[in-house]
């Protein structure tokens, strides 16, 4: 048989009770009704194809081996067995109700079907309760009490034509329904009552058979015939075994039950005295034991050495000897062994002054001998004060005593102790008490929350609310509770439940709110003071704003093309405009100062740019003579605000003219995001001279020095072929993206030079990033439409001076970690150019994808390129860290590409343009930036 499957099991179990059926034999036809049960249409037991199939015959699964069976009246030993122990079969019995009636009528099944037989024809079978009566003796003349029996047909079919037939013995006579009843249905009883009549002393026997066909049950009756006026002396048990008892001990007693079940008197009873090591008391002593009358022989043990003892006690009399065996073993004394419950007491903490409830200790002797020199040993009798000792100085095998420990600390501080209780013949016994004295309870103040941010209120307006909640965790009652509003006027207090008490325990609210009166940001205290304890200061701040207006930025906010020969036109650079006001920017219009040189295209900027919304354009420079270049693009909107973006660029000729020199520098340098206030460390520029001469440099100068600071410089001359380079410091004075414009002037063809350098101001008292903290650059490729980050210094050197043709920074970065370390997760890079003539570039931490990935030969594997922290699978970041969004352009251009940012609102234009989030979470969460 095989288990169904648990959902079948669950749906089976409320029926078990009526899937079992009830049989007092065994039957084939119950049998053959269980091996192919079915529950709404759904074979449940051996019938299942995966288990036997629907006949036994074909011994699938080696059914008829299981069954071991020899015929009827035998047991399903085996199939007991397969229930318990094979796995597939042991749901049966627990959730299917299997009895052992039950694999019995399989069984019987199983067997005729071995046999390539049907079950056959039900016939009656009978069974008695009891086979046979037994009346004992019974004075000849006299008659017994009456005793009665049950005759049941368990067979499958009635028993008619009833007949009945006995042996010779008339002294039995029967007489109830057995003796008079024609048939007996399935499961129906007839009762048989008997009384026993001796004619003559000695046994008398008899049998008597109820037959129906070739059916028959038979029934045996017994008893004895004595004649009056006969003594019958008997005694029991006749053997008694007192076991294992320690020397020097008794065991419990043990009784013997003389009796005279005759009809007169026993004489000359005879009870001698106990053998050695035995003891004998009870209530036979009389010579004389009546008829129907009876005494007791009580024994005990009692060893005098390790040995085992044995001996025979017998008693006559009444025509009667009766022996009795004794037997015992002596075994040697045991040694005590005192334990002590709990093994340790532990008080806690306790006021100094006071008294814990006490704890009891409970004192066991668990050995078989008596422990005796008992004493206890308290170390600290004035800290942990003993009372209720019911310890004496000796405690009996098996017995306790009791005592109870209260700690009463003086002072403050842990305080230990060690109750020792030492005895004789074994191991002192050390219970450890600890507890701890505490000073009277003082109270706790704490406010919550410590700081309340209003943020941006406009003026003339109210904020909502914010309660503050003074709570009391101490042990005492808080006083004297005052408090002091440092601006009150922008800060109003409302709802104040607290009063000058708090007790232990409680707590008290208060409300606050923020009105500025003007703009600029508002700072103020809440101090609360009580008796005794030191002031808590809530923090409160906002910012007075006027009403919503827009605000236009640009990134980048200036533009350095570099070098680009006269009649070609350089990479385009993409330019984001956001408005970060809060409110629409209207009537926007653009004008460009220099559009001969500067060409602006793909201005998706319209007249409104709404409050968070971002548009964007690309400029080329497309100088139309030797020497530097510059213009102004600037971006008017409604009630009198402008946006310019500043573009510079040298116009080369295609190759230096012989005795020329040319300085060949970057377009920009990126500074790493720094704190304001603080300052970077220096990120070094190189320069090459191109050309043929010598070149003089004169001066590099920052059009933004407090912020950009040109440093050490090895410029003064540069020889042809040969490169300088100067560091540039970053010092942000506010925060967000932050730029200038460095300028070299040199005796070089197309003097003076302009890079751009940019940076991040980071708000707050942030920490400059770790060491290990890298920015990965982003560049994009007009043409192609195409974003890309490197981390990699040759890489933005090749990027930055047109090496790498089409590529033009965005002024947007992400930071990394350049070197592993605990936590961080590897970055994999793959290069494509299987979309040809565009080509893309791919990142991914995730391990799994890394692998996908590898398998794709259109990727190339560049290499494990940088390391990152990975969110959590909703797409969340540890704190501190910045998610970093991957967008996927869906195979626009007919080639895949994937921008990586950890700005929203850059996020936000991409899926405008169509592009899809990619990674952890709802929102695509790739990787999580420091």
């Amino acid at each position: 048989m095989k288990t169904p499957n648990r959902l079948l099991l669950a749906l089976l179990a409320p029926i078990a009770v009526a899937w079992s059926v009830v049989a007092d034999a065994q039957s084939c036809t119950n049998g053959n009704n269980l091996y192919h049960k079915k529950v709404g249409g759904v074979e449940v037991s051996c019938s299942q194809s995966s288990c036997h199939g629907s006949d036994p015959h074909a011994d699938n699964n080696h059914i008829l081996t299981g069954g071991q069976y020899a015929g009827p009246g035998t047991v399903a030993g085996n199939i007991d067995q397969a229930l318990n122990s094979v796995p597939d079969m042991s749901g049966l019995q627990s959730g299917l109700g299997i009895t052992s009636s039950d694999e019995d009528n399989l069984a019987l099944y199983i067997w005729y079907r071995a046999g390539n037989q049907g079950c056959p024809a039900a016939t009656p079978a009978f069974t008695a309760s009891p086979t046979s009566l037994a009346f004992g003796n019974v004075n000849v003349g006299s008659t017994s009490a009456s005793q009665s029996l049950t005759i049941t047909n368990t067979g499958g079919a009635t028993a008619s034509s009833l007949s009945r037939s006995a042996s010779d013995a008339a002294e039995f006579v029967a007489s109830g329904t057995c003796t008079t009843v024609s048939s007996l249905a399935v499961n129906a009883s007839c009762t048989l009552t008997v009384q026993y009549q001796p004619a003559a002393a000695g046994a008398d026997n008899q049998t008597w058979t109820l037959t129906s066909g070739s059916v028959n049950v038979t029934v045996n009756f017994s008893g004895t015939g004595v004649n009056p006026s006969a003594p019958n002396v008997g005694a029991a048990p006749t053997s008694l075994s007192f076991g294992n008892v320690t020397v020097g001990q008794t065991s419990p007693t043990q009784t013997i039950t003389v009796s005279n079940t005759g009809n007169a008197a026993a004489t000359n009873m005879s009870y001698p005295a106990a053998p050695a090591k035995f003891i004998k008391s009870g209530t036979c002593g009389s010579a004389t034991l009546n008829a129907g009358a009876n005494c007791t022989v009580v024994f005990s043990y009692s060893p005098t050495a390790a040995a085992s003892d044995n001996a025979t006690y017998t008693i006559t009399g009444g025509g009667a000897s009766i022996p009795i065996s004794l037997s015992g073993t002596g075994t040697a004394p045991s040694a005590p062994s005192l334990s002590a419950a709990p093994t340790s007491l532990a008080f806690g903490s306790v006021q100094v002054g006071s008294s814990s409830a006490s704890q009891s200790l409970t004192i066991s002797n668990t050995g078989g001998a008596a422990a005796t020199s008992v004493s206890l040993l308290n170390s600290d009798l004035v800290e942990f004060v003993m009372s209720g000792n019911t310890c004496g100085s000796s405690l009996g095998a098996g017995a306790s005593c009791s005592l109870n420990v209260t700690f009463t600390p003086s002072a403050t501080g842990a305080k230990n102790a060690t109750l020792t209780v030492s005895y004789s013949g074994g191991s002192s016994v050390a219970v450890a008490m600890s507890g701890a004295g505490t000073a009277a309870p003082t109270p706790n103040l704490s406010a919550a929350p410590a700081s309340l941010g209003f943020g941006s209120i406009t003026i003339g307006s109210t904020s909502a609310a914010q309660t503050v909640t003074l709570s009391n965790t101490g042990g005492g009652a808080a006083t004297g509770i005052a408090f002091a509003n440092s601006n009150g006027t922008k800060f109003p207090v409302s709802g104040n439940t607290c009063g000058a008490t708090l007790n232990a325990g409680a707590s008290c609210t208060l409300n606050v709110a923020y009105a500025p009166s003007g703009a600029g940001a508002d700072n103020a205290t809440l101090t609360i003071s009580s008796t005794g304890a030191p002031s808590i200061v809530v923090s409160m701040s906002g910012t007075g704003t006027s009403a919503p207006s827009p605000s236009l930025s640009a990134a980048p906010p200036l533009v350095a093309f570099g070098n680009v020969t006269v009649g070609q036109t350089s990479p385009a650079t993409a330019i984001t405009v956001t408005n970060a006001g809060t409110a629409a920017a209207t009537s926007v219009a653009l004008t460009n100062s220099d559009s001969a040189e500067f060409v602006v295209s793909g201005n998706t900027c319209g007249s409104t740019i709404a409050a968070s919304a971002s548009c964007g354009l690309s400029v080329a420079y497309k100088p139309g003579g030797a020497g530097p270049g510059s213009a102004t693009l600037t971006f008017t909107y409604a009630g009198g605000g402008s946006l310019s973006i500043s573009l510079s660029g040298t116009g080369v000729s295609g190759s230096p003219p012989p005795g020329t020199g040319q300085l060949s520098m970057p377009a920009g340098v990126t500074m790493p995001d720094t704190s304001v206030g603080a300052t970077s460390a220096p990120s070094t520029v190189t320069i090459s001279n191109v050309g043929s001469v010598a070149v003089t440099v004169s001066s590099i100068a920052s059009s933004n020095v407090a912020e950009f600071a040109v440093g050490a410089s090895t410029c003064a001359s540069v020889a042809a072929g040969a490169s300088c380079s100067f560091s540039v410091t970053f010092m942000p004075a506010a925060s967000g993206a932050r730029s200038a414009s460095i300028t070299v002037a040199s005796t070089g063809s197309g003097s003076p030079q302009a890079i751009v350098a940019s940076g991040n101001g980071l708000a707050g008292s942030q920490p400059p990033p770790s060491p290990n903290v890298v920015a990965a650059i982003e560049y994009h490729h007009a043409d192609f439409d195409h974003y890309f980050i490197t981390t990699i210094p040759d890489e933005i050197t090749k990027l930055d001076n047109g090496t790498f043709a089409g590529w033009a920074r965005t002024g947007r970065q992400i930071n990394v970690y350049q070197a592993a370390a605990s936590g961080l997760k590897t970055v994999c890079r793959f290069f494509s150019t299987a979309f040809a003539p565009k080509s893309s570039h791919f990142y991914t931490p995730d391990a799994a994808e890394c692998a996908t990935v590898k398998a794709n030969p259109n990727w190339t594997f560049e290499g494990e390129v940088f390391y990152t922290v990975t969110p959590a699978q909703d797409g969340t970041c540890p704190a501190g860290l910045n998610p970093v969004y991957r967008v996927y352009n869906n195979g626009q251009g007919a080639a895949p590409n994937h921008r990586y940012t950890t700005d929203l609102a850059v996020r936000a234009t991409m899926l405008a343009q169509g592009w899809i989030p990619e990674g952890y979470g709802t929102i695509g969460v790739i990787m999580c930036a420091p």
